[in-house]
């Protein structure tokens, strides 16, 4: 396999890089990389040899810290990736296709949890922000600092299993019609397959964040007291009405505290790891194969 990086001798694969240029212009662009124009392939491939070099870089880091993520920890990292497949046999079919061996996935997650736990580690040796600087911050952002909008929201909710499309549609259909007319609190505390039944199919207030992003953008487009068309959703097919809309606000400094805390806590970090990273590489022999 062909060597594509060298960082203080430690070689990083052609298919490992080849993976990461497809990941990044998969997440960012919604393409594969081979689909990309040549002026975005060039930037592209820039920016993954930088990150493959800092992650090389902050493994070592990790390891000269002793920070060696056990066996045991990677495991459970590893079993929580494999949760996010239909099945084992699933993440298996997907590691052969990458041509990626079990054992050199073990080692590549391993990897990845011991630069995750050096972030931990770092964040932890960060000062605490005093109260002057969360005031100043406050001062310097507020108009940034605001509420989410929020919507309270009704729905119904019916379930769709593989056997029942076409009864959940029916169902959902005439619950549509029924609800132009009738009570929609009555109809969703009836029929709904929400727990939220009890409420009247309320969820109450909630923020875009807080739900799916199909309800999100039905929920936060309706006028109130408007019945919505049929929105699918991975837990199924939903009606939704809008009882009251609240606007964003500006956050008092309180309410902003704890977030202008984890914003100057990452803002932080961000840099230590800029700085950590600099200076690693300037005592790092790197070598990129052409």
């Amino acid at each position: 396999m062909k060597t594509i990086i060298s960082v203080n001798g430690k070689p990083i694969l052609e298919r490992d890089y080849s993976n990461a240029l497809n990941g990044f212009a998969l997440n960012e662009q919604g393409k594969k990389f081979s689909e990309l124009q040549p002026l975005d392939q060039e930037n592209l491939q820039q920016r993954v040899q930088e990150k493959l070099i800092a992650r090389e870089l902050l493994f070592e880091e990790a390891m000269a810290r002793g920070i060696v993520p056990t066996n045991e920890e990677t495991d459970v990292e590893i079993d929580k990736i494999v949760s996010t497949f239909p099945s084992p046999d699933a993440f298996a079919s997907f590691l052969a296709d990458s041509g990626i061996a079990p054992m050199e996935y073990f080692r590549m997650t391993r990897q990845d949890l011991a630069v995750h736990q050096l972030y931990d580690r770092l964040r932890n040796e960060l000062p605490e922000a005093t109260p002057e600087d969360i005031a100043a911050f406050y001062q310097k952002h507020r108009d940034a600092l605001q509420t989410f909008p929020r919507v309270h929201v009704r729905h119904i909710l019916i379930r769709i299993e593989d056997d029942n499309r076409a009864a959940a549609h029916a169902k959902i259909e005439a619950l549509r019609l029924k609800a132009q007319t009738d009570d929609f609190a009555e109809l969703a505390a009836l029929h709904s397959h929400c727990p939220s039944t009890v409420n009247g199919g309320s969820l109450g207030f909630i923020s875009g964040p807080d739900v799916d992003p199909d309800f999100a953008t039905v929920a936060f487009t309706l006028e109130p007291g408007v019945v919505s068309d049929i929105v699918a959703t991975a837990f199924g097919l939903h009606l939704l009405k809008v009882e009251e809309r609240q606007e964003p606000r500006p956050l008092t400094l309180d309410e902003a505290t704890p977030k202008i805390c984890r914003m100057m806590t990452e803002l932080a970090l961000a840099q230590r790891l800029y700085l950590l990273i600099a200076a690693l590489k300037g005592q790092a022999k790197i070598e990129i194969h052409k």
